[in-house]
């Protein structure tokens, strides 16, 4: 039999367009004929974690795996690949994690020309990038399997991140590096970037780069070289503060950069904020999370490019007196405190909000989100997380709110949420159209029921997911029909994606739920008011409480 690699590529799609996914995964098991094309086909986002100083090789070991995404292992030297989908596409779109337990099988593969056509295929490069002195390794030459033996992890990351990598993934558009600076690898001044980066970036000058930097608190002192790269898009930082942020790009914010993250810095000051973002043209998203953002003097510091702004708090000790105009921003999210964010800002052309708790104190959070909704006419969606469910409710009791939302997402912490607050929630939501909803503290018994309520109560509902673990559709039973697993990462409104645990997640087919169903058949259970533990709006009482 002939080697597939000697098909054309056309043929081996033909051959495989209209394969199911377990007739993909029974396939490569099978038949050796099949199983590059079928590799060559998931793999087109590699992430190689190399930071793991370990040398596991001529062992049993096992890759990292993540819901969704590709999980490859091997057993007795035979790999067993499981293509799942993922968020870069269908089955064009698969990702594999190898770490450096990995890299010894990897290398035999290469070296045995197993691998020839699949890394052409790879778009997407994400890498961990290692931090040892790669001018103290030994730059051996292998040629063959056999010359593998004796030669240790590191220089064998080495060879093949100089000498695979950047020969063999000839049609990158994504490089995603992740670069960790941490105590441990800050005993020796560090001065610059990991070499293989700066190759990698050298190679491929025209491939877009993300870049994630984590530093702790106590790294080595020393400036490392000022980023230069001219296509940089993407740079996260967590680290103490802005100062630490400059130590990688200077003075200001390099004028390629479209997204900047801020992760666990302490406090900073606005005018520092705005001249930092002084020369850039292309920022559209800027992410300060777990920190605080001080402007008592209400300086403009959001560059009227960005048009995405995630915080998570203002100074609350101050009063405001001035509040800042993000005249372009559409989409705000607020972590865990909103402080005084919408006495401080205003954003006029709002579209999409999203609240994430947990919260100490809810009160003022009901008041801020009315309050954003009122200087912000165009908000459509809303997305709350890690909030409670009746919470939740008590925020859609607002007439401008609940008028004014069309896409509602409601994933609360796990706690507390029972029945009765969903159907709370549904008496609520009576405008929406769209709706994404965590049932899983639902007995899976209750789920009809819950969904019949919304669907009573929300006339406009055309579109209706749920995340639920313990609920299975069977679509030899009549009553499950209804039920469609979605196997993504994430679902579309008119307005953005949202994102699902595909784990659990399920669409409802509305239509075939109400054949089954008599959504005006509420009545079966009727469960006793229940007392709000938060404080009284207008809007909900206890006879509205009743489901």
């Amino acid at each position: 039999m002939a080697s597939i690699l000697d098909l054309p590529v056309e043929l081996a799609d033909t051959i495989i367009e209209y394969l199911s996914i377990d007739d993909m995964v029974n396939l490569q098991r099978s038949c050796k004929f099949f199983r590059n094309v079928l590799l060559i086909k998931m793999w087109t986002h590699v992430h190689l974690d190399c930071t793991a100083q370990r040398d596991t090789r001529n062992q049993k070991v096992t890759a990292s795996n993540s819901i969704g995404h590709t999980d490859i292992h091997y057993h007795n030297r035979e790999k067993v690949v499981t293509p799942l989908y993922h968020k870069y596409g269908n089955r064009s779109g698969g990702y594999i994690k190898l770490d450096v337990s990995n890299i010894d099988k990897l290398c035999e593969g290469v070296l045995r020309q197993d691998y020839a056509n699949v890394f052409s295929w790879v778009k997407v490069l994400t890498l961990n990038a290692p931090y040892y002195n790669t001018s103290e390794l030994e730059d051996v030459e292998l040629g063959s399997p056999a010359d593998l033996k004796g030669v240790d992890g590191q220089t064998l990351i080495h060879w093949y991140l100089n000498h695979v990598v950047t020969k063999k993934f000839v049609n990158l558009q994504l490089i995603e590096a992740i670069v960790d600076i941490n105590e441990k690898l800050s005993t020796k001044p560090v001065t610059q970037y990991p070499p293989l980066l700066t190759n990698l970036l050298t190679t491929f000058p025209h491939v877009e780069t993300n870049i994630s930097v984590h530093l702790e608190k106590n790294w080595a002192p020393n400036p490392i070289e000022k980023m230069t790269f001219d296509n940089l898009k993407v740079l996260r930082i967590s680290c103490d503060g802005l100062d630490d942020v400059r130590r990688f790009c200077g003075r200001f914010l390099p004028r390629s950069i479209e997204r900047f993250d801020l992760v666990d810095y302490s406090e900073i000051d606005a005018s520092a904020l705005k001249e930092f973002f002084s020369r850039t043209d292309k920022l559209r998203s800027v992410s300060l999370k777990w920190g605080n953002v001080s402007n008592p003097e209400s300086i403009d510091w959001i560059p009227k490019t960005v048009t995405n702004l995630q915080m998570c708090q203002f100074d609350d000790s101050r009063p405001v007196q001035n509040p800042v105009d993000a005249l372009n921003v559409t989409y705000f999210k607020s972590y865990t405190r909103l402080g005084q964010v919408f006495q401080a800002l205003r954003f006029p052309n709002l579209e999409r909000l999203s609240v994430q708790g947990p919260v100490d104190n809810e009160a003022p959070l009901v008041h801020a989100v009315a309050e954003a909704f009122q200087s912000s006419p165009y908000i459509r969606q809303l997305k709350c997380r890690r909030l409670r469910v009746d919470f939740v409710a008590q925020l859609l009791s607002n007439p401008i709110v609940s008028g004014r939302v069309k896409s509602l997402v409601v994933q609360p912490n796990h706690s507390v949420d029972n029945y009765r607050q969903f159907c709370q929630l549904a008496r609520a939501c009576s405008n929406i159209d769209f709706l994404v909803v965590n049932m899983d503290m639902i007995s899976k018994w209750n789920i009809p029921m819950c969904i019949k309520k919304f669907l009573r109560f929300c006339p406009n509902l055309t579109t209706l997911y749920i995340e639920h673990p313990y609920v299975t559709p069977n679509r030899r039973a009549g009553d499950h029909k209804w039920l469609l697993k979605i196997n993504q990462e994430f679902v579309y409104d008119d307005y953005s994606k949202i994102r699902v645990d595909p784990r659990w997640a399920y669409r409802i087919d509305i239509d075939e739920f109400k054949k089954i169903h008599d959504i005006n058949d509420i009545a079966a259970f009727n469960p006793a008011p229940i007392q709000s533990s938060i404080y009284p709006v207008d809007g909900i009482t206890e006879d509205s409480m009743v489901c």
